[in-house]
């Protein structure tokens, strides 16, 4: 029994406190509504209308470009050389040319060149000067219509590159 007293006396306590009390809630004051505006007012006549671009001029009209000038006391960069070790002859920076060993899915046997050696003979043969060669694996394709990850590697002067893309070499990337 008066497990049901403590009961009742929290659910009616509970229910006041809920319901808040008999205090009036102020009713809202009525306010004058701002005038509305009409959705798409028309534009004010303006006796200024917009300035209209000129037309640029056409590419040839670009003034030259203006040399830029140092500032007093810089110093003056030195003009880039070639390494004192470069191969006498050799005007520009060797060129590396690239060529897989051969295809995926084919036999060995197929392959034009076996090793790097037979290659440097090749482009020596058409009048190319190798400088440096290697053999190097490359991520590639696994399929058979990608070449093999083996390629070789030759360095030349950039003059020959023209009569190694002949041979089946590419400039390298």
């Amino acid at each position: 029994m008066k497990l049901r007293i403590v009961a009742f006396a929290f659910l009616l306590l509970f229910a006041l406190a809920a319901c808040g009390g008999n205090e009036p809630t102020p009713e809202p004051q009525a306010t004058e509504a701002p005038a509305l505006e009409p959705a798409n007012p028309q534009p004010a006549a303006t006796d200024q209308s917009p300035a209209v671009p000129e037309a640029t001029a056409l590419p040839d009209d670009y003034p030259a470009p203006t040399t830029p000038t140092l500032p007093a006391g810089y110093p003056i960069p030195a003009t880039p050389t070639l390494p004192a070790n470069y191969p006498a002859g050799v005007t520009a920076p060797l060129l590396w040319i690239i060529r897989p060993l051969g295809q995926q899915c084919s036999e060995a046997s197929t392959y034009e060149f076996a090793v790097v050696d037979e290659a440097v003979a090749a482009l020596t043969a058409a009048g190319v000067e190798v400088y440096n060669a290697e053999t190097v694996s490359l991520a590639v394709c696994e399929s058979c219509d990608c070449p093999t990850s083996e390629h070789f590697r030759v360095q030349i002067d950039p003059s020959d590159l023209a009569t190694a893309v002949s041979l089946g070499w590419q400039a390298e990337p």
